[in-house]
């Protein structure tokens, strides 16, 4: 009987003990698979309760596209590994507690549900907040109502967003205690239902250790029997084995016969051979293996050399950003200080057109008396000169006849007169001059050159006031002479003659006054030309003024962007700069599995040695 037949058998009968220990260990284990399957109904709720609990977490740093997708995805999760609860029969029915345990696991789903449904509503309402703030609210996520200003809503309408947002961390901290005193209720339910299963598996394997013995202990009898003929040629075996176990690759097995014993040595050897093959492949492969981890080394090394320096690199354009935005704050501080220092430059422009406009009306007023005083003395000058032809007159037919002297005496009172007209005027002229000169003294620099003019014309005023007066005096005086005439006519000539060359003077005078009035009026007018010219280069500055303050405005504006985007390179700098440490590190630990390999390969040459394919 070969070998193969009684291992058949013996194998046959083994499958026997083991189809009945199965049926015996299955019949005993039912009850336990069904708690099992309830149990694992447990455990999906409590993956589910944690699946909502980090999806919940991260609810305000995704975007509402993803996050209202996933929230409905939990949800619908969760509900039904609640239904799922309530199917739980087998194990309700078998222990109190558990039942009063997954009573309350029921009772808990409300108070989750009831906190879910508050922050499912809280996050469509921030969702709606979104499009609202922003225009679009899928690519929005909660975090950035903080950091980034709305687009198409206002601060007002912002801040209103984050009092709800303030309410939705509120109500996700209340559901996170809600999930999390579900997972303390499912732990506890756990361990009641380990303890039954641990209970069930006990007996089932007391029961099925029992049976399995019995059987065992037959098949183990037949064995003995069996093995009696075949310990000799395993010894033989067992001996090329160890042989084999030493690493001796050449060793050769015994393969005479036909049983089963030869076909494990033709086995064997062809196992060796194998194994003896594989050994060389593994030798050249692990040469190669040297190359490539050398090679991978000097890679690894220039890579950290180089992620060093872009760290570096990074580093200085973080700390060149730092720099630039210091500049820009101070900068728009600058600008700042421009835009109010325009403003009262502006101010000041306004008060100088305004006092230009002024001084212009004062000297077109000025103007106007003068041209009114030059009229007055040209009339005046003729009278003097008629006065002075009737005198002439009056001294050929004096001595006609003394009864033309009373006409003498009238022609006097009326050179009187005359002479009190030119000392109002002059009087007029003199204050008109003052309140010139004050005028000039307001208008600053422009008004020093009618300054000079008007103190020209005030002494004229002061010289015609005197000539008046003279003119007074040598009236009365002529009149004093036609009354002494009366009492001698000889005395009267005389004093004719003398009236004669007073009123030569007078007229002379008169004229001087004009032309000197005249001249004042081509003075005041050259004046006038000029402060006109100041009033309209006193507007054209007035409206450079406001042209440089709306420049000064925009200047400001476009400081306050450069300041925003200075902000945004600065922190996505940091970001990058924090993106090339995880590189930098992710290289290191390249570099630490390069010298794990190292390790390995010279332990894997040291095992490989321990193989000899020949025997030398």
């Amino acid at each position: 009987m070969k070998i193969r037949t009684k291992l058949y058998g013996l194998v046959g009968g083994a499958l026997l003990v083991l189809v009945l220990a199965g049926g015996v260990y299955l019949a005993l284990l039912s009850p336990q698979e069904r708690i099992e399957d309830e149990r694992r109904t447990l455990d999906e709720l409590s993956t589910a309760l944690l699946s909502l609990q980090v999806e919940v977490n991260r609810l305000d740093s995704l975007r509402f596209s993803m996050g209202r997708e996933h929230l409905a995805s939990r949800l619908k999760e969760l509900d039904a590994a609640f239904q799922a609860v309530r199917g739980i029969s087998f194990v309700r029915e078998k222990n109190e507690r558990v039942r009063e345990s997954l009573e309350a696991i029921e009772a808990l789903q409300e108070i989750i549900l009831e906190d879910l449904a508050e922050v499912q509503g809280l996050y469509e309402s921030l969702y709606r907040w979104a499009g609202r703030l922003y225009g679009v609210g899928d690519s929005v996520y909660p975090k950035q109502f903080y950091v980034i200003p709305p687009v198409t809503g206002g601060e007002e309408e912002r801040e209103e967003a984050l009092v709800q947002l303030s309410f939705f961390d509120n109500a996700l901290t209340g559901l996170d205690g809600s999930v999390e005193t579900s997972l303390s209720v499912l732990e506890e339910q756990t361990d009641l239902i380990d303890g039954q299963i641990r209970a069930l598996r006990r007996q089932a394997f007391s029961s099925s250790l029992v049976v399995v013995g019995i059987m065992v202990s037959v098949i183990l009898l037949v064995l003995v029997l069996t093995a009696r003929g075949m310990v000799r040629r395993i010894y033989g075996m067992l001996s090329g084995i160890g042989r084999l176990k030493e690493g001796r690759l050449s060793v050769l097995f015994d393969t005479r016969g036909k049983d089963e014993l030869a076909s494990i040595g033709r086995a064997m050897e062809e196992f060796t051979r194998v194994l003896r093959a594989v050994v060389e492949s593994m030798s050249d492969t692990v040469s190669a293996s040297r190359e490539v981890r050398e090679s991978l080394s000097g890679v690894s090394v220039e890579t950290n050399a180089a992620l060093e320096k872009v760290s570096e690199a990074v580093k200085g354009v973080d700390e060149k950003m730092v720099y630039l935005e210091e500049t820009a704050k101070a900068t728009a501080a600058a600008v700042a200080s421009i835009v109010e220092a325009v403003d009262r430059l502006k101010e000041q422009i306004q008060v100088q057109a305004s006092m230009v406009e002024q001084s212009t009306a004062a000297v077109t007023q000025v103007i106007t008396t003068i041209g009114s005083m030059a009229t007055i003395a040209g009339e005046h000058t003729s009278q003097g000169e008629e006065l002075v032809r009737i005198s002439k007159e009056g001294k050929e037919i004096f001595e006609s006849g003394f009864r033309k002297m009373e006409a003498v005496v009238e022609m006097a009172g009326r050179i009187e007169e005359m002479s009190r007209i030119i000392g109002n005027i002059a009087s007029q002229t003199n204050l008109l001059a003052i309140n010139a000169a004050i005028e000039a003294a307001h208008a600053g620099d422009a008004g020093k050159g009618f300054a000079v003019v008007v103190e020209e014309v005030r002494k004229l005023a002061e010289a015609s006031s005197r000539s008046s007066r003279e003119i007074a005096e040598s009236v009365r005086e002529i009149t004093g002479a036609i009354e002494g005439a009366r009492a001698g006519i000889w005395d009267t000539r005389e004093s004719f003659s003398l009236i004669e060359e007073k009123i030569e003077e007078v007229s002379a005078a008169i004229a001087q006054i004009a032309g000197n009035l005249q001249e004042a009026g081509t003075g005041s007018q050259q004046i006038l030309s000029t402060v006109t010219t100041l009033r309209d280069t006193s507007n054209e500055i007035h409206e450079d003024s406001l042209q440089v303050s709306e420049q000064t405005r925009r200047i400001a504006a476009s400081v306050s962007a450069l300041e925003e985007v200075v902000e945004y390179v600065t922190s996505a700098m940091r970001r990058v700069e924090e993106d090339f440490q995880e590189v930098l590190d992710a290289s290191r630990k390249a570099s630490d599995l390069v010298v794990i390999l190292s390790e390995r390969e010279v332990a894997l040459e040291d095992r490989l040695s321990y193989f000899k394919t020949s025997d030398s």
